[in-house]
């Protein structure tokens, strides 16, 4: 809970006085399902090395929801710090499903409790919109273009049965680089954690 003191996300969004277009590119060549918002640094400018969290929805976020939580998250990252500095950040929604909060730590390391206030913003987020953000026991699996869901059990039955293939793409949210989201963002079941589930016949 907060303390007077300490102003939660949305104080601080009703607060800042520079604009959110000023801090959100919408990149028109990009499908209206991804949205792309930079920051102090473009993506592409970010090192390799880069520190990053993903948050999955448990359901696919509205366009209203998704213009909130950017000017949110917008309003967080530019005073996002550790020790009174501030640190290089980056965000991006995609599939209308994953919030990644990106860290370029070649300048400025995040500390402990840069990523906690990283982490409570998510949980403002989560409560506010009434969406689960912290929920590990969800696949994530790219099945006809579109994100589905499985509860690892189902996922587990799923494969056990044939009715997910060792080819079937995973979003894996176990990522924790830029290195690692632009390699091993989508990966084959078989490729991937869950491919211990795989029957003997199919590893």
């Amino acid at each position: 809970m907060n303390t007077k003191n300490e102003p939660n996300s949305f104080q601080l969004l009703q607060n800042n006085t520079n604009g959110y277009d000023n801090g959100i590119k919408i990149d028109p060549r990009i499908s209206q399902t991804r949205y792309l918002c930079f920051m102090f640094v473009e993506y592409k400018n970010l090192s390799a090395a880069s520190r990053c969290w993903i948050f999955q929805a448990h359901r696919m976020l509205l366009a209203g929801e998704v213009q909130t939580i950017e000017e949110i998250l917008t309003a967080f990252c530019e005073g996002w710090n550790t020790h009174g500095e501030l640190l290089t950040p980056y965000f991006e929604i995609r599939e209308n499903r994953f919030v990644i909060l990106v860290v370029d730590e070649t300048r400025l390391s995040a500390s402990g409790c840069s990523i906690d206030s990283a982490t409570r913003v998510m949980k403002e987020l989560q409560q506010r919109f009434n969406i689960n953000f912290f929920d590990r026991t969800q696949v994530a699996l790219q099945i006809n273009g579109n994100v589905v869901t499985y509860s690892l059990k189902e996922a587990k039955e799923a494969l056990a049965n044939g009715t997910l293939a060792a080819q079937t793409i995973l979003y894996n949210t176990l990522v924790a680089t830029k290195g690692e989201l632009e390699t091993a963002w989508l990966v084959p079941i078989e490729k991937s954690w869950l491919s211990k589930w795989l029957p003997p016949h199919l590893k």
